[in-house]
């Protein structure tokens, strides 16, 4: 395993365990600890953002659990899908140039089995970064639910360069300004976002 691997294998367990250990504000809950896990892959072309969250959260938003499994099988995302879209797009801000990014597509959006259990993950699309390299990421999902401790662990990708955050509580906001040399590093296009090459 290489040191970056080691280091960021120990922030995600770091970040889980405080996650873990937040004040819980409110009555006793099935779910009160939720967390969702974002990689944002930086490209000069475009940008790319994957999004899981755990199914029950899914439920928690969009509803769809019919037979009352707290599980949603395939019909039942089929059912909610576009609706915890719709609530994603809200909740979920990626900003360039001080100006919101619409979402250009969706890449892909499935229903993973895991086990007992299934995450939800939405692969978007979004256009370019500004010219000035400044990007930010905000979620709020959960914001103004004092019963559920919410975290998304967040990884970004860009060119030769990766930086990871825990965004929770107040803090929900990531943000980068690109120098001139980690712009020229950026892979022309997502098909090549994972190696270093201009």
């Amino acid at each position: 395993m290489s040191k970056r691997s080691a280091g960021l294998k120990s922030f995600w367990i770091a970040a889980i365990a405080l996650f873990a250990m937040l004040p819980y504000g409110g009555a006793a809950s099935a779910h009160a600890y939720s967390a969702g896990y974002s990689t944002l892959t930086i490209a000069k072309s475009e940008i790319r953002l994957e999004y899981t969250i755990d199914e029950l959260s899914v439920i928690e938003w969009a509803g769809g659990d019919v037979n009352g499994d707290f599980m949603l099988d395939p019909a039942e995302f089929e059912a909610v899908k576009d609706s915890f879209a719709a609530i994603l797009k809200e909740h979920l801000t990626l900003k360039t140039g001080g100006s919101e990014l619409p979402w250009s597509r969706i890449e892909s959006y499935r229903l993973e089995r895991k086990g007992d259990a299934s995450d939800v993950v939405l692969e978007l699309a979004y256009p370019a970064l500004s010219d000035d390299g400044t990007i930010s990421l905000s979620d709020k999902l959960y914001a103004d639910d004092r019963k559920t401790n919410y975290v998304d662990l967040l990884t970004v990708k860009y060119g030769s360069s990766q930086s990871t955050a825990a965004l929770s509580g107040k803090d929900r906001t990531w943000s980068l300004r690109m120098t001139d040399e980690e712009y020229a590093s950026l892979p022309r296009g997502p098909a090549a976002a994972d190696n270093a090459e201009p």
